[in-house]
This record gives C-alpha cells, structure tokens and sequence, in this order.
C-alpha cells in the first residue's frame, strides 16, 4: 500500500515479516500470490465495510454521502499509507492483465455495484428524479472516489479530497 507492488520487493516484505525466502514462498507461493492475499485482507477490511453500509437501511443518499466521508477519512489517515490499495495498483498495473488485473476489476466492480444499488434505491424512493442514469452516475462516482485517492496520495491534504467529494456530491441535488 505504502510502496506499490512494483515498488515492493521480495526482500522488502521478508524484512518488514521478519520470515525467510523460503517461508514466504512455502506460504503465498509468490510475489503475486501474497499480494492477492494481501489484496483480499485490504478489501474485507477496509473496502467490504463501506460498501456494505451502502446497503444500509434509510435514506439511500445519506449512505451514499456517508460513503464518501469514509473514503476522505480512510484515504487521510495518518495511520495507514495515504489514498487506496486498489487505485494505487492500478496505476501501476493497468494494461498487464493477469490475476493482479481481474483482482483489482472485480474490486472496482463491486464498488460500482454497491453505489448503483444504492442509486437505484435512491430513484424508487424518490431521492432522485426518475429518469437518473444511476449506472453512469455509479460510475462517475467510482471514478470520483478513485481520483480522491489519488489526490490524498500526492497531496496528503484531507482538505483537497473534502473539496473534490463536496464537489462531487453536489450532482446528487
């Protein structure tokens, strides 16, 4: 998360594990391996918590709204590496297919999925006009929430990723 798979090394995570080569191998196989786990563990973490309280009882864009405020918070906090697990290996790794590459699709999937439910409950409910795109408006606010990250990433300024989620938001008025 802090350094990127790239930028990661074997060595590195032997280190940081205090494990052998040999340890780490018989365990995850390989880099790609661990990684996938460590992939996994970030989504039940971090991802599968915010995506369920999408599905929340309520109004459906007060959850939406909440979604975003956890992503500011969890994309600022001073105790874990800056912006997302995901966005950041995606910038790294887009375009070179494999595990890694369907791992992270299915991630970004299931956000959408849990925003478009959410949208569409928000629709039935009449929080917003009946004719709502809420595919294109899930995927609009993936990309949003993706773009946070990044600029959590460079800027490590909660108040720039307050103002593009604020921003953001205001299209759901």
């Amino acid at each position: 998360w802090e350094r990127g798979y790239r930028g990661t090394t074997v060595g590195d995570v032997q280190q940081t594990l205090g494990i052998s080569r040999a340890s780490l191998y018989a365990a995850f196989g390989d880099k790609e391996g661990l990684f996938l786990r460590a992939l996994g563990r970030y989504r039940e973490r971090y991802s599968a918590p915010s995506t369920a309280a999408l599905d929340a009882d309520g109004p459906a864009l007060d959850a939406v709204r909440a979604f975003f405020r956890g992503l500011v918070l969890r994309y600022t906090d001073s105790a874990t590496p800056r912006g997302c697990l995901v966005t950041t290996t995606v910038m790294e790794c887009a375009g070179l297919g494999g595990a890694i590459e369907r791992a992270l699709a299915r991630s970004i999937a299931t956000g959408e999925a849990a925003l478009r439910r959410a949208l569409r409950r928000a629709r039935a409910t009449g929080e917003l006009p009946e004719g709502t795109d809420t595919r294109a408006l899930a995927r609009f606010l993936v990309a949003t929430g993706q773009g946070m990250a990044l600029m959590a990433r460079v800027t490590g300024s909660r108040t720039v990723v307050e103002d593009v989620a604020r921003v953001a938001l205001s299209v759901l008025r």
